[in-house]
């Protein structure tokens, strides 16, 4: 369930993920990735997705597009002393805040560093595993990301990659104006849907689907997924744009409050996992 009860954090006044360090607000970003990357709901999907992932001790793992590094940290427990994780993420804000996280003993080694995962410096076929998490549905050029992080790759490596898909955004009771708003919190990302084509995306780039999934997760509680989902950016946006006035935002986050009070607020999302095998052989 996304639920979650820890400190407020109030919403992102910019949202534009490929160009954060350029923020008047980039520390902002970084704290709301700590917000979302504490709550259940981030550590009920994470046990989905690394369930879905063939680790192996001694493996060297790129976490391409790491954030704040939540994911690098978990998976370098995962693979004890004898592995290596490697986060890379485009902000240098990512990165610091990435570093200044304490890493447990027991754990693999560990790196992170600024770069761009189009882009890498890594010779051909060097890592045994790659995830990626929320990061293609920020990309322009998806299909060439891919094609960039399969180099890298070693023959029969696998790439674990989990994307939501907003189009199936419910907020519940439905009404003109809560489906108004989930379709356009889904139209604010750059691929906004693109957890239902990462199948294509890995299977067009080369790789054999070893796995794939579609999850639901739906939650009860109006506040937490409010906040941890940045909805009132979305709906300052339709304001902005005359397309809602304050005063039917206002009744909108009145009514999902009471809906909520009485039992009948519904929030849902879909997300996808999916595994694939880089097929071929050694260079």
């Amino acid at each position: 369930m996304l639920n979650d009860s820890s400190g407020q954090r109030e919403q992102l006044n910019e949202v534009n993920w490929g160009c954060i360090d350029d923020s008047a607000d980039a520390q902002g970003y970084a704290d709301y990735l700590a917000r979302i990357e504490t709550s259940l709901f981030f550590r009920k999907h994470q046990r989905h997705f690394f369930d879905a992932i063939p680790f192996e001790k001694g493996h060297a793992i790129l976490d391409a597009g790491c954030g704040i590094g939540s994911h690098s940290r978990a998976i370098a427990r995962e693979l004890g002393v004898e592995g290596l994780v490697t986060g890379i993420d485009k902000s240098s804000t990512m990165i610091e805040a990435a570093k200044r996280i304490p890493i447990q003993s027991g754990s693999a080694g560990l790196q992170f560093e600024t770069g761009d995962i189009g882009a890498l410096r890594f010779p051909d076929e060097f890592f045994d595993g790659i995830i990626c998490d929320r990061v293609f549905i920020h990309l322009e050029n998806p299909a060439g990301v891919m094609n960039e992080l399969r180099r890298v790759l070693k023959p029969n490596g696998w790439f674990g990659l989990t994307e939501p898909n907003w189009s199936k955004l419910v907020l519940e009771p439905s009404s003109p104006h809560t489906r108004l708003l989930s379709k356009a919190h889904g139209a604010a990302f750059r691929n906004g849907s693109i957890g239902r084509e990462i199948k294509a995306l890995l299977s067009d780039s080369g790789f054999a689907i070893h796995l794939e999934k579609e999850l639901s997760y739906q939650s009860e509680d109006f506040h937490a997924n409010w906040r941890l989902t940045n909805l009132e950016r979305t709906i300052t946006d339709l304001i902005d744009r005359s397309i809602l006035t304050p005063e039917e935002a206002n009744n909108l986050r009145t009514s999902l409050e009471k809906a909520e009070e009485e039992g009948r607020f519904r929030f849902s999302i879909s997300w996808h996992i999916c595994v694939g095998r880089k097929q071929g052989v050694a260079s």
